[in-house]
């Protein structure tokens, strides 16, 4: 009997060091890795009826690869530069905008001396920030030019083989999941509701509301539009927030600058289309809604911004979504379990 709790514990011990080992080797690419499977998880309809014409797994999870990379590749390599530029450009033009004075302006008698000066030092302050933060995205991608590769190249390999293998992947995870029947198929269920609630509800539309803004900006005649789209995207996929705070700021500066005319197109634009847009697409990208709490999505787009970069802005709300999800079910378990204990008590 004791040899046997001995080559139990050894068992433990050499299962516990194994997978130890395993999590340090993939620790390094482990957002690569998930993010390969949310894009898998994304692309597999495309997938599917991409795979009735060509017949072949591999040469179909080959096109959607190729395609994601021209898709992502090209405008990178093309528009970076002209970021970079129009980036230093909003912000010389803001470290010139007096905003106090442009306050004092608007509200005469509520803005004095001190509180004009107290305001162009916060509100620089913040620009500063911000576009040191813009541009770190910027600065780390060429500092760690190598390493990005590598972590591209397994994100599309993982694309490839988990979309390619997308049934062998979810007949795996069913095999090794701890769960019963029926709370494996809550627990899936809850998992696609979550994942499509974030990736389609709030950062497709996300996406689609900062280029609509940009559109708008560029027909508007704004110079730095390209900037100002990237920023407008990313204000987009923040729940609560939104592109409010971006064309709402500018249509004020347009009309104290005197382009009245502008001023409102923009802010009519902005209220009446690109702020609402949400409203029109979710229906349509959503087959069901999520129960996800609005807080908790805010929470881990902006924990996931400030612990992972722009990649954080989709990976950190899944994470918290799924963490709840688990404990949900945990608690929903053990509840029973004490139900059933009290009831064979009584």
């Amino acid at each position: 009997m004791e040899i046997k709790k001995i080559d139990n514990a050894v068992s433990l011990i050499i299962m516990a060091g194994v997978f130890i080992l395993a999590f340090l080797v993939i620790r390094p690419i482990v957002i690569a890795i998930l993010f390969g499977f949310l894009f898998a998880y994304i692309l597999h309809p495309v997938y599917l009826k991409l795979k009735k014409l060509t017949k072949n797994p591999s040469l179909t999870a080959g096109i959607i690869v190729i395609l994601l990379i021209g898709l992502i590749a090209v405008p990178l390599f093309y528009f970076t530069p002209t970021i970079i530029k129009q980036t230093f450009e909003i912000y010389r033009q803001l470290q010139e905008l007096n905003i106090g004075k442009t306050l004092n302006n608007i509200f005469p008698t509520l803005i004095d001396t001190s509180m004009i000066y107290t305001i162009n030092m916060n509100f620089l302050n913040i620009i500063s920030q911000a576009v040191n933060s813009f541009m770190n995205q910027f600065s780390d991608i060429l500092t760690f030019l190598p390493t990005l590769l590598l972590q591209l190249f397994i994100g599309f390999f993982t694309i490839f083989f988990a979309i390619r293998d997308f049934d062998k992947f979810n007949n795996f995870l069913k095999r090794v999941s701890p769960f019963d029947k029926k709370t494996e198929k809550k627990l899936g269920l809850e998992f696609r509701n979550i994942t499509n609630s974030i990736v389609f509800g709030q950062v497709l539309i996300g996406v689609i509301q900062g280029l609509c803004m940009g559109l708008g900006l560029l027909l508007l005649g704004f110079d730095n539009f390209l900037t100002l789209t990237v920023i407008s995207i990313i204000l987009g996929i923040i729940p609560v927030i939104g592109p409010v705070v971006l064309w709402l700021p500018l249509s004020l500066f347009l009309i104290v600058q005197g382009n009245i005319t502008s001023g409102i197109i923009l802010a009519l634009y902005g209220g009446l289309f690109v702020s609402t847009i949400d409203n029109f697409l979710r229906p349509y990208l959503l087959s069901r809604s999520s129960n996800l709490p609005i807080y908790v999505s805010l929470i881990g787009t902006l924990g996931g911004l400030l612990f992972m970069g722009i990649i954080g802005l989709i990976i950190g709300p899944l994470i918290l979504a799924y963490a709840l999800i688990i404990l949900e079910i945990y608690s929903q378990k053990k509840q029973s379990y004490i139900n059933k204990k009290e009831n064979n008590v009584l």
